[in-house]
């Protein structure tokens, strides 16, 4: 069963069925929160874009360090 995100587009499915008791097993194995999210770009647009990783990496790198300083006051 679809639940949350996943509802509203067709695009977007969960990597397991069972995402929670995977979650829960990944982390009682190694002390690790699992990675909730990824980020993916078509091949087509980085063979028409080179710097297109790159630059999405730099993107989502800022707002984390933007979000953190603001997490921590800075």
């Amino acid at each position: 069963m679809r639940t949350g995100a996943t509802d509203k587009s067709p695009n977007v499915t969960r990597l397991f069925e069972d995402f929670a008791s995977v979650e829960r097993d990944y982390y009682n194995r190694t002390g690790i929160f699992p990675i909730m999210h990824t980020v993916v770009i078509r091949r087509d647009l980085l063979q028409e874009r080179p710097g297109l990783a790159h630059h999405v990496y730099r993107a989502f790198s800022r707002a984390k360090d933007v979000s953190a300083a603001e997490l921590l006051g800075s």
